[in-house]
């Protein structure tokens, strides 16, 4: 498996799903995994722009999910660092839930 790194992806469905991937080259037919995907929209108000995030599965308990080149047009590795901050950010907070409902 290859190197981790954040990537923006645009899906042929038209998400735009931000991630942690890795390309598994699978023998000569690549496959990308994603952890923790989410979808990525640029919201605007009358108090500025922000950004909603939410699960791109969102009924899975799966972290790592496996995708077929041919499901993107195309993908841009983001090293804009508030980005990432919102993304670790939200998926640190989802844990925490999951933690906090699991022992109830």
């Amino acid at each position: 498996m290859g190197d981790e790194f954040y990537s923006i992806i645009k899906m042929v469905s038209g998400e735009e799903v931000l991630s942690l991937i890795s390309i598994d080259d699978n023998d000569g037919d690549p496959i990308i995994v994603l952890q923790n995907p989410v979808i990525i929209k640029m919201l605007e108000s009358k108090n500025g722009s922000f950004i909603k995030v939410k699960p791109w599965i969102e009924l899975s308990d799966e972290d790592f999910f496996f995708v077929k080149p041919e499901k993107i047009i195309t993908m841009t590795e983001t090293k804009n660092k508030k980005l990432i901050d919102i993304y670790n950010q939200y998926i640190q907070d989802q844990e925490e839930e999951e933690e906090t409902s699991d022992s109830i």
